[in-house]
């Protein structure tokens, strides 16, 4: 078994569902699903790739922490907030931000040792605990693209304005 379609008629995913499950690759989640519980996928090392459903609003802390063969995510549009250790140590190499996203929890990010680029719609973002290095920690980052209107306050704010240098102008 690579590949995992959830049935439509599924609402929520439970913590820790899948973890651990070695064997697939791919999984597709319907729209139906509104809630993935913490760890539903976390030590998956084998997933690829994930599209998240457009009804997931929160994504629960460590819900992909150790996908160490996961590079390519794209978050719904309608995510409102990350929660702790929620892509720790995948292999992504990019991440587009929602502008839908008000909120990231600690270690975000942290250890993705492929992440070079950062798209963040958003034009505000609370960091939250005030230790932004460890959402982007050991993560190689070469550019994180904001919003024109949004450049002054990512350079500027605290804990943000600890990657000052990398902020580019998205349009």
């Amino acid at each position: 078994l690579t590949s995992v379609t959830i049935d439509n008629s599924v609402t929520s995913i439970g913590d820790g569902a899948f973890a651990g499950c070695l064997s697939f690759t791919n999984i597709v989640i319907p729209n139906s699903v509104a809630y993935i519980g913490k760890g539903a996928f976390i030590n998956c090392q084998n997933l690829e790739s994930i599209i998240l459903p457009n009804s997931l609003t929160v994504l629960e802390s460590q819900t992909f922490d150790g996908c160490s063969s996961l590079k390519k995510v794209r978050l719904s549009e309608t995510t409102k907030q990350i929660d702790a250790y929620a892509f720790f140590g995948t292999a992504i190499e990019e991440i587009t931000i929602p502008k839908t996203v008000r909120n990231f929890h600690i270690g975000t990010f942290y250890n993705c040792t492929n992440l070079k680029t950062v798209t963040i719609k958003s034009s505000q973002i609370q960091a939250n605990r005030n230790d932004y290095y460890n959402h982007f920690g050991n993560c190689p980052l070469n550019v994180i693209y904001v919003p024109f209107e949004a450049l002054e306050y990512y350079k500027t704010t605290s804990p943000w304005s600890n990657y000052s240098s990398l902020y580019q102008a998205l349009y």
